[in-house]
């Protein structure tokens, strides 16, 4: 068998390994570790509505400008917004809304007021220092816009890119398949974990480190076993010969 250095084994490995076109589409939540094989585009504003970053009050910043702990000023309260919440009312000149973090700021309005800087009141409220025009207000689209490529094909998912998914409303995602890759350890001197162990024998190491690496990498291990430290039994089992391998080479991606 003709020897080969550490380079010469790599060039040759990837001269005859594929690349993987085969897509297929997966749930979201088992999608870590794969490769997106299309680029994902924004199909909506996020977020969808202004919002409040704070909790307090939304008002007019104009209404407000003079506002002191001496001199408050205060505003008719017309309602309460929560998170998740969304009204159609529209706030005028002396009005204002009780809003929370998170909340669709209404029409009107172009400030919110931290609750620490009021009285908290329910039907009016003082407002003891003014709150520039479009001060602790976050805009439609402030993390994306409609259009924007948020990941592109080839990008591997990880946490991050789940939570971008997520946010885009994406729950099946568009992924190539796994590498598939066949794990073959040799050596006579190595038995397989969990047999009793033979004089002159030490325990098969490499093919659970070599198995697990290649899970790490994203593999799909279509065999793992070990194979006799003879160059035919080698070439049998590379070629599909071998008497575990008969049929299964075509299967491999790597091995």
């Amino acid at each position: 068998m003709e020897k080969l250095t550490v380079e010469q084994a790599l060039e040759a490995l990837l001269e005859h390994t594929k690349v993987i076109e085969e897509t297929e589409t997966v749930p979201l939540l088992q999608a870590c570790g794969r490769v997106l094989a299309k680029d994902m585009i924004a199909g909506f504003d996020n977020p969808p509505f202004d919002r409040s970053p704070v909790d307090g009050y939304a008002c007019k910043a104009e209404d407000i400008t003079d506002a002191s702990e001496s001199h408050p000023v205060q505003l008719t309260v017309l309602e309460e917004i929560d998170a998740g919440q969304y009204s159609r009312v529209t706030v005028e000149k002396g009005q204002a809304v009780r809003i929370m973090t998170g909340a669709a700021i209404p029409k009107g309005c172009d400030c919110c007021v931290r609750q620490e800087d009021t009285d908290y009141g329910e039907e009016t409220v003082r407002i003891f220092r003014p709150t520039g025009q479009w001060q602790n207000y976050c805009y439609q689209g402030e993390n994306f816009k409609n259009g924007t490529v948020l990941l592109k094909k080839g990008d591997k998912i990880g946490f991050i890119e789940a939570g971008i998914l997520a946010s885009m409303g994406v729950i099946k995602v568009k992924v190539y398949r796994r590498v598939r890759v066949a794990v073959l350890t040799t050596g006579d001197e190595v038995m397989a974990p969990g047999k009793r162990l033979i004089p002159g024998k030490i325990y098969d190491c490499n093919q659970g480190l070599l198995a697990a690496r290649m899970k790490e990498f994203g593999a799909e291990l279509v065999e793992v076993a070990a194979i006799e430290d003879r160059p035919q039994a080698m070439t049998a089992a590379e070629s599909g010969a071998g008497e575990n391998f008969a049929g299964k080479a075509q299967n491999f991606d790597a091995g």
